[in-house]
């Protein structure tokens, strides 16, 4: 019985030990996504991307306001997307962040929907709470 327990004991260690390996981000197996490009539209509300990777516009309802805590109206600032502290590709990451002047918003990025053409995140972890944001238009640098 012993032996049994001191086997189950290894055993669980060795599975927690090659989990802490494995704590890392996901295996890059694709070329990186293009950089968000073009006007994504949610209802009346829109993010628009320069392509730049970094930049972003937002013309944001009150209502979207109220649920998210993003400011109210026209802003412009930076977005990334983050996986374990640090910033990553949009269709792996797992939050979705926006810095407007002096203050930065963090939301539960969907990685099941964002892609090139679509940014989805969640205001918290309930998935009842999703805004997706669908690419709509080119910005004026696109052809």
């Amino acid at each position: 019985m012993k032996k049994l327990i001191i086997v189950l004991l290894c055993l669980c260690l060795a599975c927690s030990f090659a989990a802490c390996v494995n704590d890392g981000p996901p295996k890059e197996d694709t070329p990186d996504p293009p950089a968000l490009s073009g006007v994504f539209e949610h209802q009346t509300d829109t993010m628009s991307f320069n392509g730049d990777g970094r930049s972003v516009e937002l013309d944001i309802s009150k209502e979207i306001s109220e649920l998210t805590g993003l400011p109210e109206g026209k802003s412009s600032g930076t977005y990334v997307f983050i996986l374990q502290n640090g910033s990553y590709r949009y269709d792996k990451a797992e939050y979705f962040r926006i810095m407007l002047d002096e203050k930065t918003y963090q939301f539960y990025n969907d990685l099941g929907v964002t892609a090139e053409d679509t940014v989805a995140f969640n205001v918290d972890n309930d998935s009842r709470t999703e805004l997706v944001f669908r690419k709509t238009a080119a910005t004026s640098d696109e052809p």
